[in-house]
C-alpha cells in the first residue's frame, strides 16, 4: 500500500478488553494500511473518540464500565456523522444482532471472525465512510452557494430598488412603500403625509456647471435629505431633480415643519443651492397616494410660484382652482 492510499483511508479506533483480539486487530490494520487508535474500555474509547474523533470503531459488546451498545449509542450522540461502528460478540442469536443494531451499530460481527470476512466489513464501513464525506462536502459547498447566492439577491434587490446616482430609493420602490405604509395608515387610522421637494432652477445649474456638476448637487442634495429625515421616514429619488420623503405619523403641520428643517439643511450645506418643497397629507381631500402626491406636487409649484426656496402646505391652497 503506498503513503497515498494510506493516507485516504480512514481511522479505525479499537476498543477490545481481550488482549489476544486486540493485538491481533491492531497488527492486522496496521499490515493493510489502516490508521489506527486503540482503547480497553468504554469510557477511554468515548474520551479517544472525542479527542481523535475516528472514522470506524471496531467495539468489542463485552467491556469494563461501559458495555458496547451503551458506548456506540453515545458515540451516536456525540457528533455529525457519527463515526461507523462494528460490534463484535460471541453471541450470534438475533436478539443480540437486534440489540446492537438499534444502539446504533452499522455492521455486526460474532468472535471468532475471520480476517477475510472483517476487512470485507470494512470495506464497507470504508464506502459508507467516502459517502458521508462527499456528502458533507457537497452539503458545505451548497450551504456556501446559497449564502453567496442569497448575498447577490440582496444585493440584486438593492439595485433594483436603489437610484444609481443618489443611493435613494428610486421612484417605484418609493411608491411601493408609500402604497404599503398608506394601508398601515388606513387599517390603523394614524396619519401620513409626505413633502414634494425639487431643487430650484435645476436647469441653470446644469447650464452652468454641466450635467457632471448638476450630479454633484443631485447627490449633494440626497445626502443632506436623508442625515437630516427620520429614521421612519423614507427619502426617494423620484425623477430628474424632484425627491419625495414620505412620513408615517405625521400630520400636514408637522411634516411642513420637517420640510422646513430640510430646506433650511440643505440651504446651508449645499452652497447656492435651495429647495422648494410641498406638503400634503392623508384625508378626506387626499384619500389615496394618488392623490396625496398631486396635492403635494400642486403645492410644491405653488411653493415655486411664491418664490421658491420655501415650504408650501397643501390644505393651504385645495380651495383654489384646478389643485384638486
Amino acid at each position: 500500500m503506498n503513503a497515498a492510499g494510506s493516507a485516504r483511508k480512514p481511522t479505525v479506533l479499537v476498543v477490545d478488553d481481550d488482549p489476544l483480539t486486540f493485538a491481533l486487530l491492531e497488527r492486522q490494520l496496521a499490515a493493510s494500511g489502516f490508521p489506527s487508535l486503540s482503547a480497553q474500555n468504554g469510557r477511554e474509547a468515548l474520551e479517544l473518540a472525542r479527542r481523535r474523533r475516528p472514522q470506524i470503531v471496531i467495539l468489542d459488546w463485552v467491556m469494563p464500565e461501559l458495555h458496547g451498545p451503551a458506548v456506540c449509542r453515545e458515540l451516536r450522540t456525540m457528533r455529525t456523522p457519527p463515526p461507523y461502528v462494528i460490534m463484535l460478540t460471541v453471541h450470534s442469536a438475533t436478539q443480540r444482532v437486534v440489540e446492537a443494531l438499534d444502539a446504533g451499530a452499522d455492521d455486526y460481527l460474532t468472535k471468532p471472525f475471520k480476517s477475510a470476512e472483517l476487512f470485507a466489513r470494512l470495506r464497507a464501513g470504508v464506502r459508507t465512510v467516502h459517502l458521508e464525506r462527499s456528502l458533507a462536502a457537497r452539503a458545505l459547498v451548497g450551504q456556501r452557494m446559497a449564502r453567496q447566492l442569497a448575498t447577490l439577491n440582496g444585493k440584486l434587490q438593492e439595485l433594483a430598488s436603489t437610484d444609481d446616482l443618489t443611493g435613494l430609493l428610486n421612484r417605484r420602490s418609493g411608491i411601493a412603500r408609500l402604497d404599503e405604509e398608506w394601508r398601515i395608515a388606513v387599517r390603523y387610522d394614524h396619519p401620513l403625509a409626505c413633502a414634494m421637494i425639487d431643487i430650484d432652477n435645476f436647469k441653470r445649474i446644469n447650464d452652468t456647471l454641466g450635467h457632471v456638476g448638476g450630479d454633484v448637487v443631485l447627490r449633494n442634495v440626497g445626502s443632506v435629505l436623508r442625515s437630516t429625515a427620520r429614521d421612519t421616514d423614507m427619502v426617494i429619488r423620484h425623477g430628474g431633480e424632484e425627491f419625495l420623503v414620505v412620513m408615517p405619523h405625521q400630520s400636514e403641520t408637522s411634516a411642513a415643519l420637517a420640510a422646513e428643517r430640510y430646506r433650511a439643511a440643505v440651504e446651508a450645506a449645499c452652497a447656492g443651492t435651495t429647495i422648494s418643497a410641498g406638503v400634503a397629507a392623508r384625508s378626506a381631500e387626499s384619500a389615496t397616494p394618488e392623490r396625496i402626491l398631486r396635492h403635494a406636487d400642486a403645492a410644491l409649484y405653488a411653493a415655486k410660484r411664491r418664490g421658491k426656496n420655501c415650504v408650501q402646505q397643501a390644505s393651504e391652497i385645495l380651495r383654489q382652482p384646478n389643485t384638486a
